[in-house]
């Protein structure tokens, strides 16, 4: 081999090695186009105070001083039920949730005046209508 060949081996294999090296340990950054930057909002707690009845975890919510009633009115009635009297018999229907009355006169009219006339007497008037189901 001549010293002129020589040479253009070494500058050919320089080239190549250059030519790798480039290639493997070349530009590793890589393009990525600029994103607008916005500035992070972080969450802050809302301190939210509720009363829990017990252990359970249930929040408790006091009723007000109407609900309070009725429902004292509600329980009190169904300890008493069934009940008759001269007009009505007025017992509790669990599967509903109301009371069931029952008029003996079947053709009596204004049922519902004197079911609130009762109610009312006898300190049950906070009941509402929807605790209550006339049936035949």
């Amino acid at each position: 081999m001549t010293k002129v060949m020589k040479i253009k081996v070494i500058l050919i294999a320089g080239m190549i090695l250059f030519m790798l090296g480039w290639l493997v340990f070349g530009k590793k950054k890589k393009i990525v186009p600029e994103m607008e930057r916005i500035p992070m909002v972080s969450p802050t707690p809302t301190e939210i105070r509720q009363r829990y009845s017990d252990d359970t975890g249930a929040i408790y919510i006091s009723p007000s001083k109407e609900e309070k009633t009725e429902i004292d009115e509600i329980v009190d009635l169904r300890k008493k039920s069934p009940l008759e009297t001269a007009d009505f018999v007025i017992d509790f229907d669990y599967g509903e949730s109301v009371f069931a009355v029952e008029f003996k006169d079947e053709e009596k009219e204004n049922k519902v005046g004197i079911l609130n006339e009762w109610l009312k007497k006898n300190g049950y008037g906070d009941i509402s209508e929807e605790f209550i189901e006339i049936r035949k």
